[in-house]
């Protein structure tokens, strides 16, 4: 059985995981997106499960609710909230529960599968050919729903709020809502749960230093927002989430066998 977990000294452990958060963050900051996607895997290939959910989580937090509080105004006045709410907050409960209950390999191997799904919807996106150009919300309450879930269960709901932007053609502006919304709210039901009813072993120090991390490297990628390629960035991620899905597959595999 091929195993790419990395076991490491708890001291290596901290620096390999506040670089990945480092570089998660300053992505995140230069597009927009792909934090949860790059870290929560590479985490997991050499932290538990939970410890890696967690680390990823908190900042990711800090960053969506800024941006949520910074436009604040035009959050509560859109349609893209009012239509994606109540399914992103029933969704994450769940996925809290979730979060608890299944089993480490089950974790890994549907973290797996959604890595894969990630890294086609874009592709599936431009074959719809059935989607009209005007913009209309469609599939906001079972989109928002599943995207909550595996927010909570997984930090990764972007690929569901990116259907859903896609079908309902939504502009820049609210494709960015759209996510930072999932995040924010799917974040906060996420860490209070958690924090409240499920132990974890992770250290709230580490949890300090991995938002401080995640925080400079964002704030460093916001100033170059827009300089970049888009495109590239996008078959970039894509290699990525097709290297990290068969990563996390060997990966729960590895756990289901142990003894």
């Amino acid at each position: 059985m091929i195993d790419l977990s990395v076991a490491l000294p708890y001291t290596d452990q901290v620096v390999v995981s506040l670089t990945i958060l480092f570089i998660a963050g300053l992505i995140q900051g230069i597009f927009g997106m792909g934090f949860a996607m790059i870290a929560t895997p590479m985490l997991g290939l050499f932290l538990d499960y939970r410890v890696a959910v967690i680390l990823a989580a908190v900042p990711l937090w800090f960053i969506a609710t800024r941006y949520i509080l910074q436009r604040r105004h035009y959050v509560w006045e859109s349609q893209v909230t009012r239509s994606l709410l109540p399914g992103i907050m029933i969704g994450s409960l769940a996925g809290v529960v979730l979060y608890g209950l299944l089993p480490v390999g089950a974790n890994y191997a549907l973290l797996g599968m959604l890595l894969l799904v990630s890294a086609f919807v874009p592709l599936a996106l431009r074959h719809l050919r059935w989607i009209g150009r005007d913009t209309s919300i469609r599939g906001s309450k079972p989109l928002g729903f599943l995207a909550g879930v595996t927010e909570s269960l997984m930090n990764v709901g972007a690929p569901f709020i990116l259907l859903f932007s896609g079908i309902s053609n939504l502009k820049r502006r609210q494709q960015m809502l759209a996510l930072n919304l999932c995040f924010a709210v799917g974040k906060s039901i996420q860490i209070v749960l958690i924090t409240l009813f499920i132990p974890v072993s992770v250290s709230w120090v580490h949890v300090g230093l991995a938002v401080i991390s995640s925080t400079i490297g964002f704030q460093f990628g916001d100033r170059f927002g827009g300089q970049w390629s888009e495109v590239q960035f996008r078959r970039g991620l894509f290699i990525f989430l097709l290297i990290m899905a068969v990563a996390m597959g060997l990966r729960a595999l590895t756990v289901a066998t142990q003894p």
